[in-house]
């Protein structure tokens, strides 16, 4: 069911058909994009650890941080200007020009010496490129789907998965055996020649609205949007603490070096079996319902795991299910907004999501710097896991009426919403 208000109904267009093996085809395209630009992301952890004991050993972790803060959040605000770009360059085109920022980047990135030079380069810079690749690759997915489109989305999101263990173990054997700014080299290549290849598909389904705002908060005016968006907002608040934090808090309990390391390696393997399994549990029960349940268990792991009982087991329990968890958070969003409203308005609507999402992720590294540096002396993580998992549990409680509103006013009438 599709709530739509669009000026051409009762117009019959021919468009290409969903759940076909074009739309297959792009959801591989998507898997490659998505592999490398998100699996950059899910690798920063190893940058972190790196930076934090080797490179910048008198600065404080929160403000190192910034650098991996400030590219999740720009690869998500820049959705927001991606799709008013991607209505008048294409999404072909859209991908390239995101490619070549990202290498541009990371390129710069090894050149510089500085916190500062590397939250413009492997920051900014590296986020604004990634951010038209990841809205991008999730917008068309969507698009190009819609009986399977939670499990293709799964499937694409899966990427980030399996890049993030293939991008961490290889950026820790380069940083090991080389230097980080090796790694930073090897994989801004990687950009130019997968970016490259994996954009050919992309091809929109249906003609874009381009004449469009660039930022149009009118969606917010849909309910379904809104608490959807209220949702991503809060959970944001608190996404990157256990991805960044964790590898410093296995330190902090006498953990070896590679464990801390193995650590990101082992969300990123629940990354990869939760990106399925929650699409695929998403087609069956719902992508409003399964985005619920991602983001509680987001903020219940580490409030058990990580909080309450606080061990090298049990951080490697929270490091899978987040990352299990969090893929469904990432992506349900788009599969619930992708079920509800037309096609043609989906990818500018995405693009004030991820913007939304940005702008708390920002707001969120403030947090981080007052719960853990204020109050924990810079040593003590108990107040931001806290933070984190609170906000996590509270988000979850504004998709109880995201299905009651679905409920009432969308038909068929079902709890598969």
């Amino acid at each position: 069911m599709v709530v739509s208000d669009s000026k051409n109904e009762g117009i019959e267009v021919s468009l290409p058909a969903q759940d076909s093996k074009r739309s297959w085809l792009i959801c591989v395209s998507s898997f490659m994009c998505l592999f490398l630009c998100q699996g950059i992301d899910n690798s920063y952890g190893v940058y972190q650890n790196h930076y934090t004991a080797d490179v910048f050993p008198n600065d404080a972790p929160s403000k190192i941080a910034w650098i991996g803060s400030i590219a999740t959040a720009l690869m998500l605000i820049t959705g927001v200007f991606s799709g008013k770009i991607t209505a008048v360059l294409g999404f072909r085109n859209t991908n390239l020009l995101g490619g070549f920022v990202s290498f541009a980047g990371l390129l710069i990135a090894s050149f510089v010496n500085s916190i500062p030079l590397l939250m413009l380069t492997q920051g900014a810079m590296l986020g604004i490129g990634c951010g038209f690749i990841y809205s991008n690759s999730l917008s068309i997915t969507s698009m190009w789907f819609e009986k399977h489109r939670g499990l293709a989305l799964g499937i694409a999101i899966s990427g980030s998965g399996i890049g993030g263990l293939v991008i961490t173990e290889l950026t820790s054997v380069i940083i090991n055996s080389i230097n980080s700014k090796w790694a930073l080299r090897i994989t801004s290549l990687a950009f130019l020649v997968i970016i490259g290849i994996a954009s050919i598909p992309f091809k929109t389904r249906v003609p874009l609205e381009k004449n469009v705002a660039i930022i149009d908060f009118t969606y917010l005016k849909y309910p379904i949007f809104l608490f959807v968006s209220i949702t991503g907002f809060i959970g944001s608040l608190g996404y990157v603490i256990p991805i960044f934090l964790l590898p410093s808090v296995a330190l902090q309990i006498n953990s070896s070096e590679s464990f801390a390391s193995n650590l990101v390696i082992i969300f990123n393997i629940g990354y990869f079996f939760g990106s399925i399994a929650t699409g695929k549990l998403a087609d069956f029960l719902g992508p409003a319902n399964m985005f619920g349940a991602c983001s509680f268990f987001m903020g219940l792991f580490p409030l058990v795991f990580w909080v309450i009982y606080k061990s090298k087991a049990s951080l490697a329990v929270v490091s899978f299910f987040y990352g299990f968890f969090i893929c469904g958070f990432s992506s349900l969003c788009i599969a619930t907004i992708g079920k509800y409203y037309d096609d043609s308005k989906t990818t500018a609507m995405n693009g004030v999501y991820f913007f939304l999402m940005g702008l708390s992720l920002i707001i969120g590294n403030f947090a981080i710097q007052l719960f853990l540096d204020d109050l924990g002396n810079g040593t003590n993580y108990k107040y931001i896991a806290i933070f984190g998992s609170v906000v996590q549990l509270f988000a979850s409680l504004f998709t109880i009426p995201t299905v009651y509103y679905i409920r009432k006013t969308c038909q068929p009438k079902s709890w598969r919403n």
